[in-house]
């Protein structure tokens, strides 16, 4: 774990685009051993933009996380 900010590993991510009071807020979602977090990570003034930024969040998000092992190994 030496040279990882991340004092637990992720074993999923994804981000979410939700309608607030006439804005687009991007949250993620992400998936620990010991349970779920959601944060807001960002606040758009339209879908387009916040559907872009949530690509790229999720994206950057899913880098961190190791690939599965395959069963019975």
């Amino acid at each position: 774990m030496a040279g990882r900010p991340f004092p637990e590993e992720a074993l999923s991510a994804d981000a979410e685009v939700v309608q607030e009071s006439g804005r687009w807020i991007v949250y993620l979602n992400v998936v620990l051993e010991s349970g779920a977090v959601r944060r807001r990570v960002g606040e758009y003034h339209d879908e387009r933009r916040a559907t872009h930024a949530a690509r790229i969040i999720e994206r950057n998000a899913r880098r961190h996380i190791p690939p599965a092992m395959p069963e019975g190994t």
